[in-house]
Order: structure tokens, then C-alpha cells, then sequence
């Protein structure tokens, strides 16, 4: 499981899959989603995801960010709207009301 996780880390900006992630780890797919279910009561790819929003909070936080699209892209989240949805559930706000919140304050 240690495997896993710092593959998952080390790939944020990288496009895997599940299938990835068990060729790195050796352990077979359900095995990995029993364990990832068990002690994060998520799938590996929820973790990967989770990893991914808070990476987008950082850019936004930095100042690099400007277009949700660009940055849901970036992270290889394929619908910006799903995206926005995730990043919305986890810091109640979505990524544009923040990018925006964000370049106000700089201003």
C-alpha cells in the first residue's frame, strides 16, 4: 500500500489508471481497492482525485491559474464540470468563485 500511495503522489500530474497502479505495486486490482476501501474508505483512484484537488487548490493559492478548463487539463480531470464539482465539495467553493476571490486580492 505504501507502493501505491507514493506512486499516486508522484503521479498527480501524470495520466494513470488503476491498471497502472497495480503493475507498480504488484498487487492485483481487487486486492488494492479492498485495502484503499479498508484504511481510506475510498477507491485508489477517489485518492488520486482527492490528491489532484488539493493540488489545483495550491496552483490557484500561487496565482498560476487563471482558466478552470486549463487547470482541470492540467490535473487530467476530463470534464471541468466534474472537476469543479469535486473541488466545490471539498473547499466549498468552486475553482472559478476561488481563482476569481484569488486575483481580487492580489489586485
Amino acid at each position: 500500500m505504501c507502493l501505491a500511495e507514493q506512486y499516486i503522489r508522484e503521479n498527480i500530474y501524470n495520466p494513470i489508471t488503476i491498471a497502472d497502479i497495480t503493475a507498480k505495486t504488484g498487487i492485483n486490482i481487487r486486492a488494492l481497492q479492498r485495502l484503499y476501501r479498508k484504511y481510506h474508505n475510498a477507491t485508489p483512484i477517489q485518492v488520486l482525485a482527492n490528491y489532484r484537488i488539493a493540488a489545483a487548490r495550491a496552483m490557484i493559492l500561487d496565482g498560476q491559474v487563471t482558466s478552470v478548463r486549463h487547470l482541470a487539463a492540467k490535473l487530467h480531470f476530463s470534464n471541468p464540470g466534474r472537476f469543479s464539482k469535486l473541488y466545490r465539495t471539498t473547499y466549498s467553493c468552486t475553482p472559478s468563485e476561488h481563482i476569481r476571490a484569488i486575483s481580487r486580492s492580489g489586485q
